[in-house]
């Protein structure tokens, strides 16, 4: 992977050559992105809008041809990010701007793939009702409607979201590697959410479903960028206290088996180390002795 962001960076033919082949291939999509990120965090964003551009004909096909806009609203997101990242040289801002994205993706599926996200809803309408949750028993049938367009539309959201964080990480590590070794390590190492962001979670988990069920269906597109701070926070710890690999992927293989308890977790050691700061209080095994 190293060698294609080598090949990509030796010049403007070359990233626009490497972003048209990977936006052309099935599930390549986030490295084409990634790709349109590097040059924009790299060579700027007048360079990476011209690769941006030609990168946007083979996602705009997939789009046409197979009714599926997800590579071009990832390329769309991750040029986005990369370009507030670059700016800003903030994660933290850069994460607050993908919720924002997130939330354009989500009524954007409406509008492209309005039958993908009607067949999701209808399947998954089915599946809470044979649940029989308790919960939504208090809720007229209006509210439930509401409620699962709302989760459905979401969670959708948020997977593109993932996808959009995962290419442009890709493309800070790319860059990280080529030009500035370990810096990439170090900024997710200490990526840390704001407590107000924390609290601001919070109240709407707890109040949210009162004020409106639909609130309560954006919950799995807010949590993402927490989930991501829990990763970073599980990194950093295991990095400071000199602990091997194996952790960490045995923290990857859990959230593979068990993503919505890993998931969940992830989600409430983020809000909890916004208000701790657990890399502070963790003293390196040398340090120690």
């Amino acid at each position: 992977m190293k060698a294609l962001a080598e090949f990509a960076m030796r010049g403007g033919k070359e990233s626009i050559l490497v972003a048209l082949i990977c936006m052309s291939l099935p599930l390549l999509f986030v490295v084409g992105a990634a790709i349109v990120g590097l040059t924009i965090l790299r060579k700027g964003i007048s360079q990476g809008a011209v690769v941006f551009c030609w990168a946007t004909i083979p996602a705009s096909g997939w789009m046409i041809m197979a009714s599926d806009p997800t590579p071009l609203l990832v390329v769309a997101g991750t040029a986005t990010l990369a370009t507030i990242l670059r700016s800003s040289v903030s994660w933290v801002s850069t994460l607050i701007a993908s919720l924002a994205i997130g939330f354009v993706c989500g009524f954007a599926l409406q509008w492209l793939a309005p039958e993908a996200i009607r067949e999701l809803i209808d399947a998954s309408g089915q599946m809470i009702a044979s649940m029989n949750i308790e919960q939504l028993d208090q809720l007229n049938q209006a509210q439930i409607d509401l409620f699962l367009e709302q989760l459905v539309i979401s969670m959708t959201a948020a997977a593109h979201v993932v996808f959009i964080l995962m290419s442009l990480m890709l493309a800070r590590y790319w860059q990280s590697n080529l030009y500035n070794p370990g810096g990439f390590q170090q900024e997710f190492h200490q990526l840390r959410i704001p407590s107000m962001m924390a609290l601001a979670l919070v109240i709407v988990v707890l109040l949210g479903g009162s004020i409106s069920p639909a609130i309560s269906g954006w919950i799995p597109l807010i949590t993402v960028p927490f989930a991501l701070a829990g990763l970073a926070l599980i990194h950093g710890l295991v990095h400071i206290k000199g602990m091997g690999r194996s952790w960490i992927v045995v923290i990857y293989l859990l959230l593979i088996v068990i993503m919505p308890y890993m998931y969940l977790m992830l989600v409430l050691i983020a809000i909890i180390d916004s208000m701790v700061d657990f890399r502070s209080k963790i003293v390196p095994p040398t340090l120690s002795e």
